[in-house]
């Protein structure tokens, strides 16, 4: 997005111990960087948009590597690793598999690679967005009863919004403002269902462990268990104490404003939305649940025919047809291929089901986890036993896990300092910094020794 204070914990945690030169380059149209004049009322044309792809984006890194190492007199023997978190780290994977002779190593956190819209792995995958989301419930209240009380307050709520007298007594109950123009129909129920899910569940799972949200999952856990325990309340009001809990702003009249239009697409982030409905970049409503016993939520479907109603809506006609990119379709191959990309997700993030959970059975290795991290290689299943390698059998891919962390632990700028992370995690992101150097050194045997490798002592 917009440049701004660069406080990437990854990046500036490890930058000095590896003399590295950071670069911070802004996304096209996700800032100033657009290539005409920006409009006056910042609302662009759809096509506008056609120069907003993926494959410029890399171009626009590719360049900007070459101008800086042409401004700097950087040699080519010194690599270029390049990091992001969450559609960033997406992008991190595809520069390295698309450009690997100009990117030797990336790190992709939190990246969703698996559940890009119009692959066949967005529908396979989808439902372990869910389980995980399910996870973190379990993890940071130390039960299965929170996410089961979660569940059985979800079927209530979507049984209710069945009927129109079941649309009215959600509306009492959870003081929605004039009910009977927002919850006229079951659509309007599904929406409602929806908002209270991503809420309570989807949001509080993602934002977990970074300020100034930290322990939002077990602080609605807590009251939910003090609803049931204290008040009798059922798992529906339950629910609806905690939507209230974190809405309500103590004012006398205070109703809960709910929109019932459903959204696959974010109207105020145009430029994602362009490339979500072009390229396949995902949003959260856009992964559908299955509603296994392994989640909080029922089962819903979601279609490219109704995502293309939409996008249709927020742009033209005009708009061209959803085509992933082709790496992005087989970036399984490419990262068998090529590697030298580190995968770190937190696992109670329903995004790791995208990223560190799908590659793990994908790849053709056998996985060898040693505190909770691993090295493989593609080609060569037994590598990387316990981390260790042989000249001839280089690990090529590597994951670290972050023990009950949400999302973009390692890249988010709210982590930047923050005196309640664990200390773990800050070893990890070491970790995952020294892998990706590693992956560099065999990608560069020249490169200039900055540092000695600590990859022993960090096990």
């Amino acid at each position: 997005g917009p440049l701004g204070v660069p406080k990437q914990p990854i990046v500036f945690e490890n930058a000095r111990r590896l003399n590295a030169l950071v670069i911070l380059v802004e996304h096209r149209y996700y800032g100033d960087s657009i290539p005409f004049p920006k409009p006056s009322n910042s609302r662009l044309s759809t096509k506008q948009y056609q120069w907003l792809t993926i494959e410029q984006v890399i171009e626009d890194t590719t360049a900007v590597v070459a101008h800086v190492r042409k401004q700097y007199n950087v040699p080519h023997r010194v690599p270029a690793m390049v990091i992001g978190g969450s559609y960033g780290g997406m992008l991190a994977s595809y520069h390295r598999v698309v450009k690997p002779d100009i990117f030797a190593a990336a790190i992709a956190s939190s990246a969703p690679n698996n559940y890009v819209i119009g692959t066949p792995d967005w529908a396979q995958t989808s439902e372990r967005y869910h389980k995980h989301l399910a996870y973190s419930f379990q993890y940071h209240s130390g039960s299965h009863r929170c996410g089961s009380t979660i569940r059985q307050g979800f079927d209530q709520m979507l049984e209710l919004a069945r009927t129109a007298e079941g649309r009215q007594e959600l509306a009492n109950l959870f003081s929605v403002c004039k009910p009977d123009e927002v919850l006229e129909t079951y659509a309007d129920g599904f929406s409602f269902y929806m908002q209270q899910y991503d809420g309570i569940v989807a949001g509080a799972a993602q934002v977990n462990n970074q300020p100034k949200l930290l322990g939002q999952v077990s602080l609605t856990c807590n009251i939910i268990h003090d609803a049931i325990t204290n008040n009798a309340q059922t798992a529906l009001e339950a629910l609806s104490t905690v939507s209230a809990y974190f809405d309500n702003n103590g004012s006398a009249d205070w109703c809960y404003e709910f929109d019932p239009t459903y959204y696959l697409i974010d109207r105020d982030l145009a430029s994602y939305s362009y490339q979500c409905c072009t390229q396949g970049t995902v949003y959260s409503s856009e992964l559908a649940a299955m509603g296994s016993p392994a989640t909080v939520t029922a089962a819903y479907g979601v279609t490219e025919v109704e995502l293309r109603r939409q996008c249709e809506a927020m742009f033209d006609k005009d708009l061209p047809d959803l085509q992933p990119p082709k790496f992005a379709v087989g970036i399984k191959q490419l990262v068998e291929k090529y590697g030298g990309i580190v995968f770190t997700n937190g696992d109670a993030d329903g995004w790791s089901g995208g990223s560190y959970y799908s590659y793990k059975d994908i790849v053709r290795v056998s996985q060898h986890f040693v505190n909770n991290s691993s090295l493989s290689s593609p080609k060569h299943s037994q590598a990387a036993q316990h981390g260790s390698t042989t000249a001839s059998q280089p690990p090529l891919v590597a994951f670290v896990v972050y023990p009950g962390a949400g999302h973009c632990t390692d890249t988010h700028t709210f982590n930047w300092d923050n005196p309640m992370e664990p200390l773990a995690y800050k070893h990890r992101r070491a970790l995952a910094m020294d892998y990706a150097a590693r992956f560099m050194r065999q990608s560069r045997p020249q490169m200039p020794a900055l540092f000695e490798d600590p990859l022993p002592s960090r096990r």
